[in-house]
């Protein structure tokens, strides 16, 4: 017999270490990608440990519990070492929660993590889930690919709606349209002013209607206008990143029938870094309350190379650490974890044993004698 006829091998598995989420947005790659990933199903038991660890169906398993129970908090966040597949597991997911059940980036996940699990009738739990909840609103944020919290937001959430053809074209009920078309609009002499009173801000129009996204901006273009004609405008109200969490679960989710709205946010050390720098105050602690105000509605969850606190603590003091980890504490401490993908692990769900196979072999002569001794 054959090491083939006892095992069976993952021939579409592959380690990767080059995955990153926006690969989300690569059609032919992305499929790809979500043929090669291997989900790891077994993971240690911490009685009594500070963090839990967790396999990538232990991650699976808590998301789609965050969205069929109505208590408990689920704001997550998973630490690992670069190489340990996090991107490809958020990679995973986004497809996952994202795409329609009769997709074919679902169905690739499907049979991914069919392959892994030791009996095939588990999958029926998870094929269930996915029919029965459909589409949910995804908010990919990759902590690299920008500076300022609610621009990044922002922009990801707009790139969402425009997935799904149940939320195309919808737009977001913001001030900064009204006051994009105010500045361009300026002409002549009041032009002019506007330029000389954002020079002395450092800034100009046009670099203002680019950053209208950022935090900041609201304050600068109301004051531009006061300048100009010593009055407040009417553009609508700043709305903060908690706001537009329930705006985004109660008028979008709800009413357009998604399965509720998850922020996957990687890379969120490199983030943490950049914001910790940039001396933002609030702008994450507001995105996490809006989570934790729609209950089996939302879920966040963060992969950070580092544990958040070594890094407020190493590119953080005085003030400023203390208002960081403030802003930490809205991170449960019990939804604090570790990625789990130990290679006997992987390798578990790599190469799968043939039971029938096994117990036949075994019971050969002289094999059960050799097995015996």
């Amino acid at each position: 017999m054959l090491i083939k006829d006892l095992v069976s091998m993952d021939e579409l598995g592959a380690f990767r270490s080059d995955v990153q989420l926006s690969d989300y947005e690569d059609p032919k790659l992305n499929r790809n990608l979500l043929r090669s990933y291997i989900f790891t199903v077994d993971a240690p038991v911490t009685y009594g440990a500070s963090q839990r660890i967790y396999s990538a169906k232990g991650v699976l398993d808590l998301l789609i519990q965050a969205f069929t129970t109505a208590h408990g908090e689920y704001r997550v966040v998973l630490t690992a070492n670069y190489g340990h597949g996090k991107s490809h597991l958020a990679l995973t997911l986004a497809n996952f929660f994202a795409r329609p059940y009769s997709s074919d980036e679902v169905d690739i996940v499907l049979q991914r993590l069919e392959h892994a699990l030791p009996q095939p009738i588990q999958l029926e739990n998870y094929r269930a889930f996915k029919e029965q909840k459909g589409e949910f609103l995804v908010v990919r944020l990759q902590g690299d690919r920008f500076e300022d919290l609610q621009e990044g937001f922002l922009k990801a959430l707009e790139q969402a709606l425009g997935e799904h053809e149940s939320t195309r074209g919808l737009k977001l009920p913001f001030w900064y349209e009204k006051a994009a078309q105010w500045l361009q609009s300026l002409k002549g002499e009041n032009r002019q002013k506007a330029e000389a009173f954002l020079a002395q801000h450092n800034t100009d129009i046009p670099t203002l209607i680019g950053e209208l996204r950022k935090s900041g901006a609201y304050d600068m273009v109301r004051e531009t206008f006061k300048y100009l004609f010593d009055t407040y405008p009417d553009f609508g109200r700043e709305i903060n990143l908690k706001d537009l969490v329930l705006w985004a679960v109660n008028e979008v989710c709800v009413p357009k029938k998604l399965g509720g709205l998850l922020v996957l946010f990687d890379e969120f050390s490199l983030f943490l870094q950049k914001y910790i720098h940039a001396r933002m105050v609030g702008k994450l602690q507001e995105l996490l309350n809006g989570i934790s105000d729609c209950v089996g509605k939302s879920a966040f969850l963060a992969f950070s190379q580092m544990d958040v606190n070594t890094v407020a603590e190493t590119y953080a003091q005085g003030q400023r650490l203390q208002d960081v980890r403030k802003e930490l504490q809205r991170l449960p401490a019990d939804k604090r974890g570790q990625l789990f993908s130990l290679m006997e692990s992987v390798l578990a769900s790599y190469l799968k044993q043939k039971e029938q196979s096994w117990e036949s072999w075994g019971q050969t002569q002289p094999i059960k004698a050799a097995l015996v001794r």
